[in-house]
């Protein structure tokens, strides 16, 4: 097997880089041995020389951070947008409680609070979504510098990392009971299947004496955390030897009390994402402290199955089984939050700086084309102003050759040239018919509106002559009334109704007697809104 996992060790809140590993099914190989800060040219220099007997010398499959300067919080946002997410986080805006925070105040801008140097972004199944109301969602951010340092220096030395994940990722991507395995199909889909239960894992990191943590559904990252852990001396007879530089060895410590903790930042999860684990599984390094660790993590989080997995090497054995189930699954999306660092892993490299440069050189052959093409067209017009003219030249000749005078004659109309001119243009005209009036008058829809005002009024046309009238001019309206205020009331009623297109309205009243009664007709005029003029379209 070719596939190779790289994990780097980082200091410093995630800063300079401490040490790499470069791990596959059968090999594990560290560097540096001593203790400092790490070059990232000699650490891709490293890498180069540790990949050039193996058949893949130019990919690494994975590059997993360490969660050195890394937290994962919880903040509110209308969007999950991971651009909108970032900018709540490092605004400040929203603390954990909702409330107005200070600058610097909240975990997630304390550790990710400069764009260029760290990365956040939302752990949530609908994140590429957008809603109306402000929700809840879990939020991962990061310091990345030594990664983009050590992606670029590998890219110097032409070897490409195929995705970034934190130990997060890897932890529930591999330990996770219902995270696919081989012959499981590529599926492409951003969210886990909803029947997939919930999953715990919690692994002991001696090196940095941490307690690590992740709730996962089908291999995915939901929420995640990290402890410290208390370092004690294992018992033995050093302090009787003689030789006086002896010194008790120091231990990793993890109890009943470090499980109250756990469970203490367990439920303030579960309060927010709605969701507990069903299944925990547990990876220590001592076989010792693994079991009393287990059963008070069962008795804890009672309902929950508890398995605990020894392991000397638990980070190790955990970027090994990441590089076995990469050589053996369909390539993860990598641009899914959940399950890489999706900034990191889509960070430009050589290839997109050779693909901007060959887009950017057919761009410049494009444009010399169109300038060529261009100049061509304007060669064209050019031979084609100078044919016309000789045509033009010609048709002269020749009426002067038939009818000597033609052009030259003059008359109350012109000479006969001009005449025949100007009858074919008016008989071109008047073939041609009627313009077409690209802006006509929204008749209908005055209609509409002046109905809805008279038949709310509860009034009647006059059905003795025309009620309604809309022409090019305008608009007359007929209606009969009970009342002269009645008639009074609707002129008002025309004049301030909304949407029309129809103004300047008069009003002229007049009585008629119909049977007993007495009824004002009331006709009502208006034109048209100056600015609807119709428009000739040319022909």
């Amino acid at each position: 097997m070719t596939v190779r996992v790289c994990y780097l060790s980082r200091t410093s809140l995630g800063s300079s880089i401490r040490s790499l590993r470069l791990v596959g099914h059968a090999s594990d190989e560290a560097w540096p041995t001593g203790q400092g800060v790490v070059d990232a040219d000699h650490a891709a220099q490293w890498v180069r020389s540790r990949l050039a007997n193996l058949r893949s010398t130019n990919s690494l499959a994975l590059l997993c951070l360490d969660v050195e300067g890394g937290v994962c919080s919880w903040l509110s946002a209308p969007s999950g947008s991971p651009a909108m997410v970032a900018a709540i986080a490092r605004g400040g805006s929203l603390a954990a409680d909702d409330a107005p925070a200070r600058a610097g105040s909240s975990p997630i801008e304390f550790y990710a609070g400069d764009p260029y140097a760290s990365s956040i972004q939302p752990l949530d199944h609908v994140n590429g979504a957008t809603k109306a109301e402000t929700r809840r969602m879990p939020v991962l951010a990061i310091s990345d510098v030594p990664g983009r340092l050590l992606m670029d220096a590998l890219d110097r030395v032409n070897i490409s990392v195929e995705a970034a994940a934190t130990l997060w990722h890897v932890m529930a991507h591999t330990w996770d009971p219902g995270s696919p395995r081989a012959g499981t199909p590529a599926t492409g889909d951003h969210e886990a299947p909803t029947d997939a239960p919930v999953s715990g894992v919690v692994m002991v990191d001696p090196e940095n004496a941490r307690l690590l943590w992740t709730w996962s559904q089908a291999g995915r990252l939901l929420v995640a955390g990290s402890m410290r852990l208390r370092r004690a001396a294992v018992e033995t007879n050093a302090i009787t030897e003689s030789d006086s530089d002896a010194a008790a060895p120091m231990t990793i410590a993890y109890g009943a009390e470090d499980v109250s903790r756990l469970t203490v930042e367990w439920l303030s999860w579960a309060a927010q994402v709605g969701q507990v684990p069903t299944r925990i599984v547990c990876i220590t390094p001592d076989q010792a402290q693994a079991g009393p660790f287990g059963r008070a993590l069962g008795q804890a989080w009672n309902g929950a199955t508890v398995d605990v997995v020894v392991r000397p090497d638990p980070i190790g054995d955990t970027l090994a089984r990441a590089a076995s189930i990469i050589e053996n699954t369909p390539k993860a999306a990598d641009d899914d939050p959940q399950l890489a660092l999706v900034e990191l892993s889509s960070r430009p490299g050589r290839s997109h700086r050779r693909l901007f440069m060959w887009w950017s050189a057919a761009v410049a052959v494009g444009a010399v084309a169109l300038g060529l093409f261009g100049w061509q067209l304007q060669q064209n017009a050019a031979e084609a102003r100078e044919a016309a003219l000789t045509w033009r030249d010609q048709q002269g000749e020749a009426i002067a050759e038939v009818m000597p005078g033609a052009k030259t004659g003059v008359g109350p109309e012109g000479s006969l040239y001009n005449q025949l001119r100007n009858e074919v243009t008016r008989l071109e005209k008047a073939a041609s018919g009627p313009r077409r009036n690209d802006n006509p008058l929204p008749v209908l829809q005055e209609l509409e509106t002046l109905s809805l005002v008279i038949g709310n009024s509860g009034l009647a046309l006059d059905t003795q002559g025309q009620g309604i009238e809309i022409d090019s001019r305008g608009a007359r309206i007929r209606v009969l009334t009970n009342t002269t205020s009645e008639a009074e009331a609707l002129f008002e009623a025309f004049k301030r109704v909304s949407g029309s297109n129809l103004v300047d309205w008069t009003f002229n009243p007049q009585s008629r007697t119909e049977g007993e009664a007495v009824r004002v007709r009331g006709e009502y005029t208006a034109r048209w809104d100056p600015r609807l003029k119709p428009q000739e379209a040319p022909r």
